[in-house]
């Protein structure tokens, strides 16, 4: 089967290349994608090349350069060891470049509430990079109306970022 998928070729050179889609192995599911979040961050700063020579930027881009990591998609097959969660059809979100299909092991494809539309889960990983900048600067755990402790991961991510409503404890100091 034949996929398209996004490809940097060199600095502020893009196109849409076809490829040959891997066989789905032991483990695996094939994805179709749905949607796929372009960052103005990451991949700006990697399509223009803005940044030093011997930084980290410069070690990961390398061309061809496949950018993405905000996918989300259909279960078209999995393979042997699969769980029933991962079924065809089943609505997944991965961190995975920019592509039509993509095949990876079943763990990286987290299920998306059936609630959810695509587009929207679609920002789960700008939603856990927030949410781990959050984490790191330690301001602690979020309480909503002192019932429910939220950990990090992208539901949870998207429910504080976008979802809060009334009284907040963090870190035992009460927002209104």
């Amino acid at each position: 089967m034949q996929g398209r998928r996004i490809v940097f070729t060199g600095k502020e050179q893009a196109s849409l290349e076809t490829f040959e889609v891997p066989p789905v192995g032991e483990g695996q599911v094939l994805i179709r994608s749905v949607a796929s979040l372009i960052s103005i961050g990451t991949e700006s700063t990697c399509f223009l090349r803005r940044f030093a020579a011997g930084t980290h930027f410069d070690r990961w881009v390398q061309y061809p350069f496949y950018p993405g990591y905000s996918l989300v998609g259909r279960v078209e097959a999995v393979g042997r060891g699969v769980p029933e969660s991962h079924r065809p059809g089943t609505l997944v979100a991965a961190s995975k470049p920019h592509a039509s299909h993509v095949v990876c092991p079943w763990e990286e494809a987290t299920v998306v509430e059936p609630a959810v539309p695509p587009e929207v889960a679609a920002w789960f990983a700008l939603a856990q990079i927030t949410f781990n900048g959050v984490r790191h600067a330690r301001i602690g755990f979020v309480k909503l109306d002192a019932e429910a402790s939220y950990k990090a991961g992208a539901k949870e991510s998207i429910e504080i970022l976008f979802q809060t409503k009334g009284r907040v404890v963090l870190d035992n100091v009460t927002y209104d």
